[in-house]
């Protein structure tokens, strides 16, 4: 699953099994032992529901159709490839992947271990 030496790591997200996360599955590489730092190339392929995190999110997105969007804060912002949205923790959030798959980029970096222990859904 990549390369693992003193000063670096390289990870192949192709030889990473996934983890089935809420919207989708999920690849996570560079997770460190306390699980404060990741990250996640997830595929949006379920309807995401809206969200938030106690810590700080950067999504990159990499692939996606022209209907793509990020809900922010009750808004939905048009997204795609090449951008990048930095959610602040306790930002309400979901992707909303429109009628193609969208792959993006997650950095995570909880503190807490996996980012699903920090995910409160809206009520």
């Amino acid at each position: 699953m990549g390369i693992k030496a003193t000063g670096f790591e390289i990870a192949d997200f192709n030889e990473i099994p996934p983890q089935m996360c809420p919207c989708g599955p999920s690849r996570r590489a560079f997770v460190d032992e306390d699980g404060s730092m990741s990250l996640h190339q997830l595929q949006i392929c379920d309807e995401d529901k809206p969200h938030r995190h106690d810590t700080d999110e950067i999504y990159y997105i990499v692939a996606c159709g022209p209907d793509a969007a990020m809900w922010l804060q009750g808004v939905r912002y048009p997204v795609k490839p090449g951008q990048a949205i930095k959610i602040k923790g306790g930002t309400m959030h979901c992707a909303d992947r429109g009628n193609e798959l969208m792959t993006v980029l997650v950095v995570v970096a909880t503190g807490h271990g996996s980012p699903e222990a920090t995910m409160h859904f809206e009520d």
